[in-house]
């Protein structure tokens, strides 16, 4: 399971890279 917490933590992170905090 923790395959998809990678996937989700690295989404989570293109989203907060995209606003720029």
């Amino acid at each position: 399971m923790e395959t998809q917490l990678e996937v989700l933590q690295g989404k989570y992170s293109k989203l907060v890279k995209s606003s720029g905090s």
